[in-house]
């Protein structure tokens, strides 16, 4: 089961690179996503949430995972906090306190603490 995960959230995040840049659509990997079950659904989620942050577009890495994070379906299918819990720890290895801070602000409240947790080693 870990290789199987592993390989698969890999897969996913490589997934994002491509799409950021050659296309810009990533809508469509999480169209596919979900006609996951739930479990998958939710590391698909994950993945590209990290893919995204990976690969966005320099000191805005940030912005394109937040948004996968905030979509209605994500919440709706339960896979919210995997969201947020890969964006928070991928925060943290691109930007400084301050930046972070004022990130931190726009995503949802019961998140923010997270968000805000200490700076990771790059």
């Amino acid at each position: 089961p870990f290789l199987r995960d592993m390989s698969f959230s890999v897969g996913i995040a490589g997934i994002m690179q491509t799409q950021v840049v050659s296309t810009k659509d990533y809508m469509g990997t999480l169209n596919r996503c979900a006609e996951l079950p739930d479990q998958y659904f939710s590391q698909c989620v994950a993945s590209m949430a990290n893919g995204l942050m990976e690969h966005g577009s320099p000191q805005k890495e940030y912005a394109r995972a937040q948004e996968i994070c905030e979509l209605p379906l994500v919440s709706e299918r339960g896979a919210s906090k995997y969201c947020w819990r890969e964006f928070t720890a991928r925060l943290a290895r691109f930007y400084d306190t301050e930046t972070r801070a004022s990130i931190c602000s726009e995503v949802p409240s019961d998140v923010r603490s997270a968000c805000l947790g200490k700076a990771r080693s790059k």
